[in-house]
């Protein structure tokens, strides 16, 4: 029997027989490949706790209590900030015109320099003739400018059965890109003894906040009445080519979003990481001040 031969066969030998044959205190008590599959699964257990924990330190939401300086506000200057009801005009001759497939409400006004080309001239507004102007860089399905004939105001009517049906096209049709503006953002936490709080930031960065946003894949929106009552964050936002003030993006702790324009909400799945990152980003990075609202004397 040549050398390969006995190789072979020592090779194919039961390695029981090996221990058997081998005195006790030189006996394996593990195999090698049992204990590879141990340390692997140790050390797998090792990283998913290591990702759970870090996971929960990066993304939890932020509690600046005692942390920000104190910024006292009255009732109405508070509300006029966060209500959602925005219209900048007050008695109306016409409020709302029927034209082309939507009806149009009298909203807001916008400057000349925010009017493009006319659509139509001499149209009767009630008893009134008017003409009607696109407004630059919004699709005329959302709004249209109206100049009365004895006026010398753009004033802004906004087609109230318009419908988005994902976030991109309404982020098209309002060219949020180039129009929105973040003024402010307000978030609502607990604090160190369970009091509900509101924080205020300002000084965002308009290119991080609007890429959180509206950055990534498309996704559906569905119309909403209200927006969800656990709101933790809510956006200021402002768009001048519309007039529109009071616009908001809110976010919910579960990653749900809403956008708010002339009081029509618009809401879709964020993600609950994105919402937070973006949350957590504000609070770190903007100066912030915790609001007491204070009663107003009559």
């Amino acid at each position: 029997m040549n050398d390969d031969k006995l190789i072979n066969l020592m090779n194919d030998i039961d390695e029981s027989y090996i221990d058997e044959a081998m005195p006790k205190r030189f006996r394996r008590r593990f195999p090698l490949a049992r204990l590879i599959s141990i340390a692997a699964c140790i050390a797998l257990l090792i990283g998913i706790g290591a990702s759970v924990f870090i996971y929960n330190s990066a993304f939890a939401l932020p509690s600046p209590s005692g942390k920000l300086e104190t910024k006292h506000i009255s009732g109405s200057e508070y509300d006029s900030v966060i209500s959602s009801t925005d219209s900048t005009v007050g008695t109306l001759d016409f409020m709302g015109i029927a034209y082309g497939s939507g009806y149009y409400v009298r909203k807001s006004e916008t400057a000349a320099e925010n009017v493009g080309v006319a659509i139509e001239r001499g149209v009767l507004l009630g008893m009134q003739s008017a003409d009607i102007y696109e407004i630059s860089g919004i699709s005329r399905d959302f709004a249209i400018a109206v100049l009365g004939a004895e006026s010398e105001k753009y004033f802004v009517y906004v087609n109230m059965s318009y419908f988005a049906a994902t976030r991109e096209s309404l982020e098209n049709a309002l060219s949020l890109e180039e129009n929105a503006v973040f003024t402010s953002a307000y978030y609502y936490y607990q604090g160190k003894d369970g009091e509900a709080k509101t924080a205020e930031f300002i000084g965002i960065r308009r290119e991080y906040v609007y890429d959180a946003i509206f950055g990534g894949r498309d996704r559906g929106l569905t119309a909403s009445h209200e927006a969800d009552s656990d709101i933790c964050m809510r956006l200021c936002m402002e768009i001048p080519a519309i007039g529109c003030k009071n616009a908001a993006v809110s976010l919910t702790a579960d990653g749900t979003a809403y956008i708010t324009v002339f009081g029509m909400n618009y809401r879709f799945d964020l993600g609950r990481i994105r919402a937070h990152r973006l949350i957590n980003h504000i609070a770190k990075n903007c100066k912030g001040y915790d609001i007491i609202i204070v009663s107003e004397e009559r």
